[in-house]
């Protein structure tokens, strides 16, 4: 591990395997490239993105480059060589526990992270008090970051503004923060345990042009700052603009084993659609299946419930909850009382207004495609109404992929769930492909009349062309990986709730820097763990758990989707 100077406090170790994990995976990850037959060239980096030597010119990867991407989706089909990796305090004696944060080195310094680039930090997460971080780029004697976590997260004087840096629901800092050469990050704390609990990065073949970032920021940066952090508010709390005219729209009426599409020829992009079904019941909103074909493939690549897809299955539009676990996107204090609040929602990649969903994941297609709502339940759909807004194009970049929705329920902590781990975990599967291409979101969903019991202390397992224990993804806290904390949640324009507990929770979270890359393999999955009573209910009366996963590959494959739903009802 590199050595620092320290500034005058005593600092915690993280455990040291976990450190070293990460050293060694980011270190290995040409090797890794080079050992698939994979040139590590000019070519590794995806097409369109500001390749070395492009006749676009030698466009860097620098701050500006990265929060671009934080605010637009066009990038987010494209495929590329990179390796997304979690640093986290996890308990790697396979129980539910943070690791020994009192075990302290020689010097006492935490190293969080210490990486060789080029890389770049998407998301540091976790910790408020007067332990200091510090934040070293390029191996450079005086860090960019020094100061402590409270100042670090402070949303009005904190070194980058809200929302890329808040802690309403939980602290964290969004901030693309790229380095070309090497990234150390290190926490001290005279009082443990003080910790961050995440830091999310990815490292990237050698060839990329990342600039590493430098503070104060240059004048382009700050203005993509800012026109970043606008783009994040209004897509959190607004839908987005309807096009002029749309280019396809079709309302229809589905009886009961009936289907509706709509056709496109040619190549394009679809860039929104919206979605409405009447009646919005539950039983409709479940039972009306959204298929997407691309290509000319005879099969769909999205299959999915349409209430499971956009996440208003059990809600319908308009209807008000109340529950003390979530928090107003406004400044928040904190507080235990019951607030109100609708299942509407907006984000950057979908939502659900008064009267309709809306979604607006970039959808490239080839050789035509087909959007198909195909009524499996019992009831007729009195009107069904899909808006398409396409964009034509004369070809895509070869480094296209095709988008994918797989959904998938179960009963939890099953014999006939996976296990993963040293005590063997029940988990949640969510996603398991040999493909090429990228994880790039998740809705999930689950039946939950509790209150006070939580439901969410699994940890998130990502495996990307690996097998071995521990996956490079390894997270502390199902909440964690949807950006909230301490069993809260709000929302935000790449993550947040459709409800909370009790009763149905269902929650988001997409990913746009930090999406996961895969060349040959992908597995996702979440370990079925719950607190204050919560533990045992999902071990004795086996909660319903359901999953959407979005995802691109290098060309169309079947969804793989459940074909039918379990039974509902609640357990209580």
């Amino acid at each position: 591990m590199s050595a620092r100077p320290l500034v005058g406090v005593v600092f915690l170790v993280a455990a040291a395997n976990l450190v070293l994990a990460n050293i060694g995976l980011a270190a290995d990850l040409n090797e890794e490239i080079s050992a698939k037959g994979q040139s590590v060239g000019s070519s590794s980096v995806p097409q369109g993105l500001g390749n070395p030597g492009e006749s676009r010119g030698e466009e860097v990867w620098d701050a500006a480059f990265f929060l671009k991407r934080l605010r637009t989706l066009e990038h987010l089909p494209l495929l590329e060589e990179s390796h997304l990796y979690l640093a986290a305090p996890f308990d790697q004696t396979g129980g539910n526990n943070f690791c020994d944060w009192r075990n302290l080195g020689s010097d006492g310094r935490n190293i969080l992270l210490d990486v060789a680039g080029p890389g770049c930090l998407h998301r540091i997460f976790g910790g408020t008090s007067k332990a200091r971080i510090q934040i070293f780029l390029d191996h450079a004697d005086k860090p960019l970051i020094d100061m402590n976590l409270d100042e670090f997260y402070d949303e009005e004087h904190g070194p980058f503004p809200y929302p890329l840096i808040f802690k309403r629901s939980y602290p964290g800092c969004m901030m693309p923060i790229p380095f070309a050469k090497h990234c150390l990050v290190q926490i001290c704390s005279p009082n443990p345990p003080d910790y961050v609990s995440e830091i999310s990065y990815t490292i990237y073949p050698k060839s990329t042009p990342i600039q590493t970032l430098t503070l104060p920021l240059d004048a382009r940066t700050r203005k993509e700052m800012e026109t970043t952090c606008k783009v994040w508010l209004q897509a959190s709390s607004s839908p987005p603009a309807v096009p002029a005219n749309w280019t396809s729209e079709k309302t229809s009426v589905i009886e009961p084993g009936g289907t509706s599409e709509i056709a496109l020829n040619g190549v394009g992009t679809i860039r929104q659609i919206r979605v409405a079904i009447n009646p919005a019941t539950p039983d409709v909103l479940s039972g009306v299946r959204l298929q997407l074909c691309w290509d000319g493939a005879a099969f769909p690549s999205v299959e999915v419930p349409v209430g499971y897809f956009f996440g208003h299955a059990e809600f319908g539009h308009g209807k008000v909850l109340k529950s003390r676990w979530w928090i107003p996107q406004v400044p928040w204090k904190g507080g235990e009382s019951e607030k109100a609040y609708t299942t509407d929602y907006d984000s950057m990649f979908m939502g659900v207004t008064a009267t309709e969903a809306y979604t607006c994941f970039p959808m490239p297609f080839e050789r035509g495609a087909v959007i198909r709502l195909v009524n499996t339940s019992n009831q007729r759909v009195d009107k069904a109404v899909v808006k398409l807004d396409v964009e034509r194009q004369e070809k895509l970049a070869p480094n296209t992929g095709r988008f994918h929705a797989t959904y998938s329920e179960e009963r939890a902590a099953t014999e006939a769930v996976p296990k993963f781990g040293a005590q063997n975990t029940p988990c949640k599967m969510i996603l398991e492909r040999r493909a090429r291409g990228k994880f790039v979101g998740l809705m999930l969903h689950l039946d939950w009349p509790y209150d006070k019991e939580w439901w969410g202390e699994g940890d998130f397992l990502i495996w990307s062309d690996e097998r071995g224990w521990p996956p490079s993804y390894h997270g502390v806290g199902s909440e964690c990986f949807f950006n909230a904390g301490w069993s809260n949640f709000d929302r935000k324009a790449a993550s947040g709730f459709v409800a909370v507990k009790p009763g149905h929770p269902t929650q988001y979270v997409y990913f746009l820097n930090d999406a996961v890359q895969f060349q040959e393999y992908i597995r996702v999955a979440e370990q079925y763990w719950g607190s204050d009573g919560g533990d045992e209910i999902i071990r004795r009366q086996h909660t319903l758990f359901g999953s959407t996963a979005f995802w691109y590959a290098d060309k169309p494959l079947p969804a793989e989707s459940d074909p039918t739903l379990l039974k509902r009802g609640s357990t209580k």
